[in-house]
Order: structure tokens, then sequence, then C-alpha cells
């Protein structure tokens, strides 16, 4: 691959880039349309993302934009769905060794070990001077939704987490309705970058007991949460400190 001319792998580059943009939408002449499938086959188009995630670490192989096409091809690979070949000689040149380690590093952020991660000390006085009637709505107890498709049947939809959900800075409970959105975006980040290949790659061990594939650490994470959170109540007009059923504001009287 070194004595790829230049010119050559900017256009696998690019190419593999439209492939990303475009291979979903089932254009004439790409890939995907039905007119370039073989009989009964079908185009399985792995989860994208389009914004760089906020805990996403600086990486050494490479930049964020060739590590999102990257694991997308290597999902789509992975799917056994079609992809151009300029896009296939292009996922080739980067999948190396350094890139699959890293790969597996941004994959672990997602692993129910993180459970035990270490907090900073304001964090955790906060998690262990939770309101007491947050005691009773453990983080376990949120449920998302995830797509349905034969690879996340034995996905989880809960977070084996015991503590309690977050609250914000001044004491008040996060709404339920939005931690369930906010991990489903972090789920949706999980697939898109790496976690599509994994699930296929775990159907061989069906029937053996396996950690959950996916989770996500709210605390270690309640700097964004609430920062977000914010955002959340403005946007659905809601007050953050009334009880979920009380909580949508009339602005007709306001």
């Amino acid at each position: 691959m070194d004595s790829i001319p230049k010119y050559q792998l900017a256009r696998f580059k690019a190419l593999a880039e439209l492939d990303y943009k475009i291979l979903g939408r089932e254009w004439e002449g790409a890939p995907d349309h039905p007119d370039n499938l073989e009989a009964g086959q079908q185009a399985v188009h792995p989860t994208k993302i389009v914004y760089q995630p906020h805990w996403f670490p600086e990486l050494m192989s490479m930049t964020w934009k060739n590590f999102q096409v990257w694991a997308w091809l290597a999902a789509t690979k992975a799917l056994k769905s079609t992809i151009s070949t300029e896009a296939d000689t292009w996922h080739s040149y980067l999948d190396l060794e350094e890139t699959k380690l890293e790969a597996a590093e941004v994959l672990g952020i997602f692993k129910p070990e993180n459970y035990h991660q270490e907090l900073p000390v304001e964090v955790e006085w906060d998690l262990n001077t939770v309101p007491p009637r947050a005691i009773a709505r453990p983080i376990s107890s949120i449920q998302f939704n995830i797509l349905e498709r034969y690879i996340y049947r034995n996905l989880n939809k809960t977070l084996d987490d015991p503590r309690p959900t977050p609250i914000t800075s001044s004491g008040l409970i996060i709404k339920n309705e939005f931690l369930k959105h906010y991990l489903e975006e972090r789920f949706q980040e999980y697939l898109a970058l790496g976690g599509t290949k994994e699930l296929v790659e775990r159907e061989q061990f069906m029937g053996k007991d396996l950690p959950d594939p996916f989770y996500w650490n709210l605390w270690a994470d309640i700097e964004t949460v609430r920062s977000r959170y914010k955002y959340y109540c403005v946007e659905e007009h809601l007050k953050p400190e009334e009880d979920e059923e009380d909580s949508l504001v009339s602005w007709d009287t306001q």
C-alpha cells in the first residue's frame, strides 16, 4: 500500500467518503442500488453519525474523519453489504495494527468495567448526597430504545448500574426522559464507531455468558449531562425543579 501514488490515495479516500455519504439512498449507479445487487442480495447499512462526540479521544493513527469512515466501512463489510472497490481499498489502507488498537480503546469506553471508574471528589460528593426520593430511581431503571435488527436481539436495553440517577449541580433530579434520550445518543455513537462490527462478531459466541456490550457511565460524564440537560429543558419547555408529571410549562400563560 505504501507504493500507491498520492493521487490514487486521494481518489480512494474521496470515493470512500462518497460511499459514506450516499450509500443507503439507492442512488442510480451506486454500489447499493438494486440494479447493482445480485439476486436476493440486500444492502444493509450501519448506523452513521455526522458529528464528533464530545468524549472521543485524540488518536495517533488517524484523524477523526478518517476514523469515522474507516469504522463505518468495517461495519459495512462485517454485515456483508456492498461498498465500492475504491472504498474497500481505502479501508484496507487505513486498517493498520495501530488503528485496530486505538479502535479497541474507543470501544472500551462503552464497557461495563467503566462502572468502577474513579470519580472526581466533587462528583463523588454529589453522588453520595442525592435526594432521598431519587434513591428509588436507579440508573438501571432507564430503558432505552434500540433498532430492531437481528444483531441487536441480545443487546441490553438497560444499564447494569444500581447507582441513583444523576442530579444537577444544584441538587435537582435529572428527568428520566432526558437520560433515556442521552443514552440513546451514546448508543448510536457506539454502533457507528465500532459497535456494529463488534455485535456481528459476538454472534459466533451465541449461548455463552458474555458481559453487556454497551454501557455508559453517566456519573463520570456528569458535566456534559448537566450541560445538555439545561438545553433540553429549554427546548422541551420543562421546569427542572418540578416532578416529571407536572413539568410541562404552559407558555401561553407566560
